[in-house]
C-alpha cells in the first residue's frame, strides 16, 4: 500500500507540473503570483519556463514508476537491481529537498516573509521527507 501511495502522490505532482507547463496558474492567480507561491521568485518575475515544469513532471513520473517497481507493480524501466539504485538515489533527492527546504530562509533570506517561505515549511518539505521515507520503505520491504 505505501508504495501505491507514494506513487499516487508522485503521479499527482507530475500532472500539476504539466498543469503549469501548460500555463496553468493555481494556486496563483496569475504568471507572477504563481512563481511567488511556489517557486519564491523575488516579486514581479516570470515562473520558471514550461520546459522546465515539463522536464519535472517526467521526472516524477519516472520517480513514480521506480518507486512501484521496487515492489514488482510494474516491470523496472532497466535492471532490477538498477531501479533498486535509482530508488535510492530518489530517496537521496527528496531528503535533500526536504532538508534542505529547512535551511533556505538561511541560504535565500529573500523568501523570508512569504507565503512560498510558509508553504516550504508546512507543505513543500514535509512532503519531500515523507516521500523519502514511503520511497525507503518500498525498497526495504
Amino acid at each position: 500500500m505505501i508504495p501505491l501511495s507514494a506513487a499516487a502522490i508522485l503521479i499527482t505532482l507530475c500532472v500539476l507540473h504539466l498543469y503549469w507547463a501548460v500555463g496553468g496558474k493555481w494556486p496563483g492567480t496569475s504568471s507572477i503570483n504563481l512563481n511567488e507561491i511556489v517557486v519564491g521568485g523575488a516579486p514581479r518575475t516570470q515562473p520558471p519556463s514550461s520546459l522546465a515544469c515539463a522536464i519535472v513532471a517526467i521526472c516524477l513520473a519516472v520517480a513514480s514508476w521506480v518507486t512501484l517497481a521496487t515492489r514488482g507493480f510494474v516491470s523496472p524501466l532497466l535492471s532490477a537491481e538498477l531501479n533498486r539504485w535509482a530508488a535510492w538515489g530518489l530517496v537521496a533527492v527528496l531528503t535533500l529537498r526536504g532538508l534542505g527546504g529547512y535551511l533556505e530562509t538561511h541560504i535565500r533570506p529573500s523568501v523570508i516573509g512569504t507565503p512560498y517561505a510558509r508553504l516550504n515549511l508546512i507543505l513543500y518539505s514535509p512532503l519531500c521527507l515523507m516521500l523519502a521515507a514511503m520511497v525507503s520503505w518500498s525498497v526495504l520491504s
